[in-house]
């Protein structure tokens, strides 16, 4: 019953709840198993409990658990996800066989912790086993790439996704987007735009930092106005896209514009990154 619970919490990804519920398992002195372990341990990597992920880790090697394959990859994931890189690699490394949600934790904690270098070497080592990644994995190595410029990394990344037709998810098609164009390469980010058949702020904004960043402002402020006309709410980010692109245009009076309406408009408070983009090119 207790893991019916957990386990409904877990589907809603309801992470706090699976988390509090079993804590209160412990309170009452009520048993547990494996199974209520691997999704309490993945669900303390999504909210950052390292301290009781921790003592979920000690408590499997004190009770000879580490042979359930399932709860040694929850761990890596939730060791990976708290910055703990260390120790999800002693685990990984030590599990003889690596299923694609191991390989890609691994890879996105190294991604996440900015040690690209790292998640584009593993990733290259998984290539070697004949493993086919999954559009998780595609997305932390290309945002590795975005980071590090990796032009060609991601054009293959790009290739297999239309290779094995794997679906153009917001998530996928927005880290897509991002790469494209932090690597400069506009167009393609346009035409990965385009073929999204949904696209989210976050999509939205990536395309509008990209052009703004790249010497394209007044195509991202158009963008930008297909965006309000679509009904999608922009967040402080695209705003920040928005100032960069009347600053870069030298649209001083339209930047002020935009400025007033983020905050008047949309109840967006200027961040630091807001204010250091005013005050440079728009004041």
């Amino acid at each position: 019953m207790w893991n019916a619970i957990i386990s409904g919490h877990f589907r809603n990804g309801d992470w706090n709840d699976v988390v509090d519920v079993f804590k209160h398992m412990l309170e009452v002195g009520e048993p547990f198993d494996q199974i209520t372990l691997v999704s309490v341990v993945t669900a303390c990597g999504r909210i950052g409990d390292a301290k009781l992920g921790e003592w979920i880790g000690r408590y499997a090697e004190e009770n000879g658990m580490m042979g359930n394959r399932n709860l040694v990859t929850a761990l890596v994931d939730m060791y990976a996800k708290c910055g703990e890189l260390a120790k999800a690699r002693r685990l990984f490394d030590g599990l003889q066989l690596k299923d694609v949600v191991a390989w890609s934790a691994m890879i996105s904690g190294y991604t996440q912790a900015d040690q690209c270098q790292e998640a584009l070497a593993l990733f290259s080592r998984m290539q070697a086993t004949k493993l086919e990644p999954n559009d998780v994995t595609m997305v932390s190595v290309l945002s590795a790439c975005a980071v590090l410029g990796a032009l060609e990394t991601g054009k293959w990344v790009h290739s297999y996704v239309r290779r094995k037709h794997l679906p153009l998810t917001v998530v996928l098609g927005t880290a897509l987007v991002d790469f494209y164009a932090k690597c400069g390469c506009i167009d393609s980010a346009v035409e990965v735009f385009k073929s999204m058949p949904v696209k989210n702020s976050w999509t939205w904004t990536a395309l509008i930092k990209g052009m703004a960043s790249n010497g394209r402002g007044r195509e991202a402020l158009e963008l930008f106005s297909s965006m309000r006309e679509a009904k999608c709410e922009p967040t402080d980010v695209t705003f920040i896209g928005v100032l960069l692109a009347c600053s870069h245009s030298g649209l001083v009076e339209e930047g002020r514009w935009h400025f007033n309406s983020m905050t008047q408009d949309y109840g967006i408070q200027p961040t630091m990154a807001v204010w250091w983009i005013f005050w440079g090119g728009l004041v």
